[in-house]
């Protein structure tokens, strides 16, 4: 017959490893949900940038990584039809009202470049800035009513809840 005490620690040792393999797992689904919110949001960024674009926006020149054509093939290889689809629509009705915005300041949106990276920025704009100081996921290349260049840099946020309030966790590094 095994001693009180040590029936307890018995229990304490199998409840704890019990503890830890339920904080993997929950470590685990922390991952599958982050690595599905990161690919939603990745996507929203690709798929405005297509739509204001006309087309999927080209790799600038100095960007590391895939291009967003590439990017956005990978990941839609990731989703399901109906998922493609949703983001789809909720990015062209995104797209569209960016467009609106500007051309409401008598521009016109002539390029869109994908800056969600460090250093994408400058690359795309000329404009030194740290991801602190411009969160921009892409940036607009419009042109005014004189001609002039000008950048509207765009901070896309995408949520699958139905408030118009988004909170901003990670407005960048």
């Amino acid at each position: 017959m095994k001693s009180f005490k040590l029936f307890l620690n018995e229990q304490t040792i199998k409840q704890e490893v019990v503890l830890e393999e339920d904080l993997q797992w929950l470590d685990e689904q922390y991952l599958v949900e982050s690595a599905a919110s990161n690919r939603k949001g990745v996507m929203h960024e690709l798929l405005v940038g297509k739509h204001l674009r006309g087309g999927h926006m080209e790799h600038h020149d100095g960007k590391t990584g895939e291009s967003p054509k590439k990017m956005h093939d990978r990941l839609k290889k990731e989703m399901t039809p109906e998922e493609y689809k949703h983001a789809n629509k909720r990015a062209k009705h995104a797209a569209e009202h960016i467009k609106k915005h500007i051309e409401s300041h008598g521009h016109s949106v002539e390029d869109v470049h994908w800056t969600s990276k460090p250093g994408d920025l400058h690359k795309s704009t000329g404009i030194h800035a740290s991801q602190k100081q411009d969160a921009s996921d892409i940036v607009v290349h419009a042109k005014d009513k004189n001609g002039r260049r000008v950048h509207h840099g765009v901070s896309l946020k995408v949520t699958d809840t139905n408030s118009k309030h988004i909170g901003v966790s990670n407005p960048g590094n």
